[in-house]
């Protein structure tokens, strides 16, 4: 680490210069394209309320046997 004054003292022209910014301005074009999520659970595939809720019930329960390590089994219940 030496002090700036002990820096070499590099002049370039204006023509050097000019050449230099022409290179450090490249393009850059990004290109993104998104999907708007799927629902987890499709409701419309089922026509009483009862049933998709149970559907639901069954699904919650499959995930937290999943991710815990005694894993609840028999009827659902609230």
């Amino acid at each position: 680490t030496e002090h700036e004054n002990e820096w070499p003292n590099l002049r370039l022209s204006n023509e050097a210069e000019t050449d230099l910014l022409k290179e450090e301005r490249k393009a850059v074009h990004v290109i993104l394209q998104t999907t708007p999520p799927e629902p987890l659970l499709d409701l419309t595939r089922y026509s009483k309320l009862h049933r998709a809720l149970r559907v639901t019930a069954w699904c919650l329960r499959f995930l937290k046997n999943c991710r815990s390590g005694k894993p609840s089994s028999g009827p659902l219940s609230a």
